[in-house]
């Protein structure tokens, strides 16, 4: 087994935050998906079982990862143009 190359560690202020991003359940299903893979991945949840609870492609997990490790959580959570 690899290692992951984008490991998700959260502050807790980014943490807060995504827990009352989904808790509130105000965004978009696609925004809260993303939170989701950034929380299980922060708890260390392999790509394979966090694509099987949330019902994605293994590679959407990869993608977050990456995009949360190169340009920040709020571009990790946000639609691309």
């Amino acid at each position: 087994m690899t290692s992951k190359k984008y490991v998700i560690e959260l502050t807790e202020e980014q943490q807060s935050y995504l827990l009352d991003l989904i808790g509130k359940g105000e965004a978009k299903a696609r925004m809260l998906t993303r939170a989701r893979i950034l929380l299980l991945s922060a708890e260390g949840k392999t790509d394979r079982f966090i694509a099987n609870v949330l019902k994605v492609n293994p590679q959407t997990v990869r993608n977050i990862r990456k995009r949360f490790a190169e340009e920040g959580l709020e571009a990790a959570l946000q639609e691309r143009p």
